[in-house]
């Protein structure tokens, strides 16, 4: 799962949590938002906040991706501190909407371009068949055996049916290595 991917569901959560806690509670709707939370995400989102402070922010998000396979990001590289941050943009942006909600708005969206539904569109999507296609022509230009190009087909098929899509942009490693093992 992609980066803007995770971003837009804990965006989404975090809306839907809101709403839930509204339903549930009315007093929910009277606490305020802690302007030094606030804070620290602009922080994240600017970059500006240290590994350790994007770990008290989000990293409880970041582990629950890498727990369901979406992410292999770990603390102290660059995918994490990429991750971290997109996240930050999505909890603040929920924020907005929570304020939105306080002062009687119900039907507002964030037009953070990391957000809306174009961003992970815009990324190109990469189809396994044409991949594959490119493989066994590649395996044919080296004059590989038909047999060695049959088997390769059969592991193929065996793969796509285990993932059940044919978007190679959706494949991540932990589908790659759940399918090895």
């Amino acid at each position: 799962m992609s980066g803007e991917e995770m971003a837009q569901m804990n965006y989404r959560f975090g809306v839907e949590q809101d709403a839930e806690a509204r339903i549930a509670d009315a007093a929910y709707a009277r606490v305020g938002i802690d302007d030094g939370y606030v804070e620290r995400l602009r922080a994240g989102i600017a970059g500006a906040a240290t590994d350790n402070e994007l770990d008290d922010l989000v990293g409880h998000r970041i582990r629950m991706f890498r727990d369901r396979g979406h992410t292999e990001a770990v603390k102290r590289t660059a995918e994490w501190r990429r991750l971290a941050m997109m996240l930050c943009v999505s909890e603040y942006e929920a924020l907005e909407r929570a304020v939105e909600r306080d002062e009687g708005v119900t039907d507002g969206e964030t037009c953070h371009p990391l957000l809306t539904t174009a961003a992970v569109e815009r990324k190109a999507s990469v189809g396994l068949k044409a991949l594959f296609r490119d493989f066994l022509a590649n395996l044919e230009n080296l004059n590989r055996a038909d047999a060695t190009i049959r088997k390769w087909q059969g592991i193929y098929d065996a793969f796509c049916d285990y993932v059940r899509h044919d978007d190679a942009a959706r494949v991540t490693k932990a589908d790659v290595r759940a399918w090895r093992d």
